[in-house]
């Protein structure tokens, strides 16, 4: 009986195939008892047929032949080398012939190629290799954002590494970039060769805004104290600075003011023996405590030139007056007889 409902099904399933009307076939199962399985073949010689399995839901009735284009649920069907899967009468999926899966698209050219958007619920993601697991290969994205997030969001770390190096969770010299949960976002070396352990910290950009270069985020507190944008560890060298002075007041052309009040040099001396500085110029004790100021100082510095010159010109003025007084004297002395 088994070998009956075989050669029944085979028949209208070559009926179909040969463009015969479609025949209904009931049954809760389609099997073959040979080791090769079941085919469904195009018709003898016709090499341009693409012989399909259609899926159709119950309220539909296959009255007719249709082809992979005529309706229809679901369509599995081989074409040129290829595996093509489609519902409502578009492809959604196709294997080539080299084996790449294309979801969205017919000409996938990597092992999986998407065309449009993934969306990954209650797993996770990892691109890596399937050695150890704490080695990387390459990951990109184009045209895009992408976020890298640590557990339950509250923080994450990417490592970047150059193409010649092997890529592993210590790449050696390399840089790493993480965020630091109410710190900031932190550029990193994870793997110092010279003391064989991590912790080379290169910049830090702090939730405010601020910037830190050369500092370990745990230990930055001091750093950022008061006002400042940012904080350079060992020093800056560079070929020019321009410090920007939004307020015309900040610069010293008050000295020139007619009512500008100089001080005395006298008074000036007094102050100089008991405070060991300038008038107006902070001690040393304060530019160590307190750092120095550039552009505090140099309108400082231009404060007493502009002094200076002043004193200057009141004793050029007071020269001339010395000047004229001892020509006069040397004029009211007579000359010796001879």
């Amino acid at each position: 009986m088994k070998n009956v409902k075989i050669l029944a099904t085979a028949f209208f399933v070559a009926m179909a195939a040969n463009g015969v009307k479609a025949q209904v076939i009931t049954g809760s199962s389609l099997f073959s008892p040979s080791a090769g399985g079941a085919r469904i073949l195009s018709a003898q010689g016709n090499t341009a047929a693409n012989p399909a399995i259609g899926f159709q839901s119950a309220v539909s009735t296959p009255a007719t032949a249709q082809n992979d284009g005529g309706g229809g649920n679901g369509i599995f069907r081989p074409l040129a080398n290829t595996m093509a899967f489609s519902t409502a009468s578009v492809e959604r999926m196709r294997i080539n012939s080299g084996g790449f899966v294309g979801i969205g698209t017919a000409n996938p050219v990597q092992a999986l190629h998407v065309n449009g958007n993934g969306y990954i619920e209650n797993g996770a993601l990892t691109v890596g290799l399937s050695a150890a697991s704490n080695t990387f290969s390459k990951f990109q994205v184009h045209n895009g954002a992408m976020m890298v997030s640590g557990a339950n969001g509250a923080g994450g770390a990417m490592v970047v590494f150059s193409d010649n190096v092997a890529p592993t969770a210590y790449p050696n010299g390399r840089w790493g970039i993480e965020y630091v949960p109410n710190t900031g976002l932190n550029f990193w070396k994870p793997w110092n060769p010279s003391t064989g352990g991590g912790g080379n910290f290169f910049m830090l950009l702090k939730d405010d805004g601020k910037i830190g270069m050369g500092i370990d985020p745990a230990s930055c507190t001091n750093a950022f104290a008061g006002g400042y944008r940012l904080y350079v560890k060992d020093g800056i060298l560079t070929e020019k600075v321009k410090v920007a002075n939004y307020c015309a007041s900040n610069w010293a052309d008050y000295v020139f003011d007619a009512n500008y009040a100089l001080r005395p040099l006298s008074e000036v001396e007094a102050f100089v023996k008991e405070n060991k500085h300038l008038p107006n110029i902070p001690s040393a004790a304060a530019i160590e405590k307190e750092g120095l100021d550039l552009a505090d100082m140099q309108a400082k510095q231009m404060e007493k030139i502009e002094e200076l010159t002043l004193y200057m010109i009141e004793m050029k003025k007071e020269i001339e007056i010395l000047k004229k007084e001892n020509q006069a004297l040397r004029s009211s002395i007579v000359s010796p007889s001879k």
